[in-house]
């Protein structure tokens, strides 16, 4: 199963990047939240940040494993959650023109699932449809937040980018 999805946004690369990347504010546009922020790092590979979420109303704790960092240009995760294959997740950036910048996510499973390959869970797991609009949602959210406060000032670091308070 392989997803592959792309988003351009109304804030520039590096704005967007700090953003998207800043695990603080996923509970802003994902639907997860981060279980300990105050004991999580997300800068080296091995990184690790424990989530809780839910999908199709089923709450379920998870981790995310950091893979890869290259600032501005991608990112590479591995989504694991209990009961579920592992899911990897790549975001390319790249600059759209002045005061733009578009994402481009890639999400699969591998295919050598084992047990939980044949089980129902994985089956959820890798329908096209019910992922697509699970990113699609986390999208739109991202996309709102964006539009929203595209008329203020960029943030200094360790402020909420989204026009709230600091994290």
């Amino acid at each position: 199963m392989r997803l592959e999805m792309t988003r351009t946004f109304p804030v520039p690369l590096e704005r967007g990047w700090e953003y998207v990347e800043d695990f603080r504010t996923w509970s802003e546009w994902m639907n997860m939240g981060v279980v300990d922020p105050e004991g999580a790092a997300w800068e080296q590979p091995g990184d690790t940040i424990k989530m809780a979420g839910s999908m199709l109303g089923i709450k379920f704790p998870g981790s995310l494993v950091l893979e890869e960092k290259v600032a501005l240009e991608l990112s590479r995760t591995l989504y694991r959650w209990g009961g579920w294959p592992d899911i990897h997740v790549e975001q390319r950036y790249e600059a759209a023109g002045p005061g733009a910048f578009t994402l481009h996510i890639a999400a699969w499973v591998d295919e050598d699932a084992g047990l939980f390959g044949r089980s129902l869970m994985w089956l959820a797991t890798t329908l096209p449809v019910l992922m697509q609009r699970e990113v699609r949602h986390d999208l739109d959210r991202l996309e709102a937040i964006f539009r929203k406060d595209t008329a203020k000032p960029v943030k200094g670091h360790g402020e909420s980018h989204a026009g709230g308070k600091a994290a």
